[in-house]
């Protein structure tokens, strides 16, 4: 049996939102590991030697 359209419309926003709100929090806890992995590891470059360098020129 065939739901009315407005209940089948009103379960696809529900739905939408959900997955909406889900894009959010997982957004939101990416930039969270993003900014503790920058905290916890500065970018430091280590020299690079010419012996190694003049192997890819």
């Amino acid at each position: 049996m065939r739901q009315p359209v407005e209940t089948t419309m009103d379960r696809r926003e529900e739905l939408r939102a959900e997955s909406h709100a889900s894009i959010r929090e997982a957004q939101q806890l990416m930039t969270g590991i993003r900014a503790r992995h920058q905290d916890a590891r500065p970018a430091e470059k280590k020299p690079v030697s010419d012996a190694f360098r003049a192997r890819f020129k």
